[in-house]
């Protein structure tokens, strides 16, 4: 639960062929694109499903996995990220929505 209290207030996300980048509150970090032929379950991974961008990150096997998921609202007004901790005994979700920051304006 320590992790859910540290969720950002911002986030940047570039998306290459091969690298998912995110930058959280302005600490980068990169994911590898790995389709579903390539994934190990011990490794951290990011990949699509369906239209939701999904991204796996493998602790440990006490600790179990964490699963995000990246969402658009349906009106396009926001992003939701589903932050799943999966322990062996139980699971926790966590929620956030994240609107896009004003554009810069040009004076």
């Amino acid at each position: 639960m320590r992790r859910a209290l540290l969720l950002p207030d911002t986030l940047d996300i570039a998306l290459r062929p091969d690298t998912l980048s995110l930058t959280a509150d302005g600490h980068p970090r990169s994911v590898p694109m790995i389709t579903t032929q390539d994934a190990h379950a011990n490794a951290t991974r990011a990949g699509w499903d369906g239209d939701s961008l999904v991204i796996v990150i493998h602790a440990d096997p006490k600790r179990g996995d964490i699963v995000q998921r990246y969402e658009v609202a349906p009106d396009h007004s926001r992003l939701v990220v589903t932050t799943e901790f999966k322990g062996k005994s139980k699971k926790v979700s966590v929620v956030r929505e994240f609107t896009a920051a004003p554009a810069a304006t040009k004076d």
